[in-house]
């Protein structure tokens, strides 16, 4: 007869496992099936199921929550309550419904449509009560695929950090190797080839949903750039601001053997993906994370200095190659040292001093976040909601901001299919937070990471331990990150981990 212990270690083992499948989909952001409460993510899809198993442990089993858990609970239904307040709050006192109609509610609509058969019903009216709706809806949702992702992780390593870390090392090496493998084919047809171009052509529909957005987004094939089985390149460098400190513990480990040669090499892989993607906010989030790797070695861990050359010289070269790459996406003959030097130099000024300054996509990006800051800074108390903003976002911009052609493009857009189904982004996450839900709800967003860091800083002594100082310099690489996007799930997980970490001992253990 299996007991209720066995029961309960069979579930946790089998939430881990949905772990595990939930970062080898992190790449499929545009399925082109709608998975049921997954919609076009299917990674979101292993994370409603390890939910179930997860509320199956705490309601059915009894399973007993650490302090850090319940006030985890607490601070997720605070979330939920100020994101519907405010959310409540912007449909109730939104200034633009002379630009909002039943068309672009399509499910709304043929609801309306069927009970004014009926009974008359008031459209304005019922589109402020279905926007509430939604409002709350989101709210709820917003939860349950943030921070919720970072309380179930927490849960299932809460017990033992070594164990999870190598369990998310043990994933990120799995999906890193599919990358890899699938960007050799990418890597062909940017060079020109048309064994690559073939394959790519067959492989890429049957996982991604192609021209999607606007018409053309993501494109069957991204030109003069990597991007893996990703939908673009800067999403594969947000991703690496997670797997590459984590793949980087491969330099770190106690003694270096042929056991970690393959790991190491992985790791070389991914910077080489990395420099082909020419992603910018990849780039720079790679050389930072070194940095602060460099910086941990000299504080806390002096005696892997020459772990961290070996990973200096490993890096140096893998860039050296990849410029020798790009140099031949445009032409197929090799290029000679002063060719490669060239390309050196533009390299740098395209993708590292672009970051600064009016260069690529950065007046766009700069237009969105200021104008998304003016609507914080006139709506400081509860912001303007979620789903309502893009309308005051396009009457934020400066007359001058719509002469570069990709805002333009956003704003002709949103007249076209209406602020429900605006095309603006959200280009900085604490913009739009602010811009969304006021000054409280950005506290509550950064209250995770503050409480993080303020319990690393009590307890320094836990960044000895390089698997610690991986997760630490992942997080910060995801922190940064979302000044230029959103924060995507890979933040959340690096919140999980780093959790578990700060509460555990030397041993790995968790402190009682």
């Amino acid at each position: 007869m299996i007991g209720s212990k066995d029961i309960i270690t069979s579930v946790n083992k089998y939430q881990r496992y949905l772990f595990f499948l939930m970062v080898l989909l992190f790449p499929f952001t545009h399925f082109p099936l709608s998975l049921p409460f997954a919609g076009s993510t299917p990674y979101t899809l292993c994370i409603i199921i390890g939910y179930a198993f997860f509320a199956y442990e705490i309601f059915v089993k009894n399973v007993r929550l650490d302090r850090l858990e319940k006030f985890g609970f607490i601070f997720l239904i605070i979330s939920i309550g100020w994101m519907g307040i405010t959310g409540v709050f912007g449909v109730l006192n939104y200034q633009y419904y002379e630009q909002i109609n039943l068309v672009q509610m399509d499910k709304f609509k043929i609801f309306f449509d069927n009970v004014s058969i009926i009974y008359p019903l008031n459209e304005l009216k019922s589109i402020k009560i279905w926007q509430c709706y939604k409002e709350i809806q989101r709210s709820i949702f917003n939860v349950i695929y943030t921070y919720l992702v970072s309380l179930w992780i927490y849960h299932l390593y809460r017990d033992n950090w070594k164990l999870g870390f190598l369990h998310l090392r043990r994933s990120i090496v799995v999906l890193c190797s599919c990358l890899f493998i699938y960007s050799l084919f990418e890597i062909n047809y940017l060079v020109g080839g048309n064994v690559g171009q073939n394959i790519l052509a067959q492989i890429n529909p049957i996982y991604m949903k192609i021209a999607d957005v606007h018409g053309w987004w993501p494109p069957l094939f991204w030109e003069g750039q990597v991007r893996s089985l990703f939908a673009e390149p800067s999403f594969l460098g947000i991703f690496s601001a997670l797997a590459m400190p984590v793949l980087s513990s491969f330099y770190f480990i106690k003694r270096l053997t042929i056991k970690s040669i393959p790991g190491i090499l992985l790791h070389m892989g991914m910077a080489f993906l990395i420099v082909l993607s020419k992603a910018r906010t990849g780039t720079v989030l790679f050389i930072g994370e070194i940095g602060l790797l460099i910086i941990w070695v000299t504080l806390f861990n002096r005696k892997l200095w020459k772990r961290i050359l070996l990973l200096l010289f490993c890096t140096g070269l893998i860039f050296f190659i990849g410029i020798k790459f790009i140099s031949q996406f445009s032409a197929n003959s090799s290029v000679n040292l002063q060719d490669v030097n060239m390309a050196v130099e533009g390299y740098v000024k395209q993708n590292l001093t672009s970051v600064v300054g009016n260069k690529r996509s950065n007046n766009a990006r700069k237009a969105n976040v200021f104008a998304t800051v003016r609507i914080g800074m006139e709506h400081p108390l509860f912001g303007i909601g979620h789903g309502l903003k893009d309308m005051y976002l396009n009457n934020k911009l400066e007359p001058d901001d719509f002469q570069n052609h990709e805002v333009a493009n956003w704003s002709a857009y949103m007249y076209e299919k209406g602020p429900l189904k605006s095309a603006y982004p959200t280009l900085n996450q604490l913009a739009g937070v602010f811009a969304e839900q006021g000054f409280l709800g950005v506290i509550i967003f950064l209250f995770p990471i503050c409480y993080i860091f303020i319990k690393l800083w009590k307890r320094k002594n836990l960044l000895c331990d390089y698997s610690i100082a991986c997760i630490s310099v992942a997080l910060i690489g995801l922190i940064v990150a979302f000044f230029s996007n959103t924060a995507m799930i890979y933040y959340y997980v690096a919140i999980g981990f780093a959790l578990v970490a700060v509460n555990c001992n030397q041993g790995g253990k968790q402190i009682k």
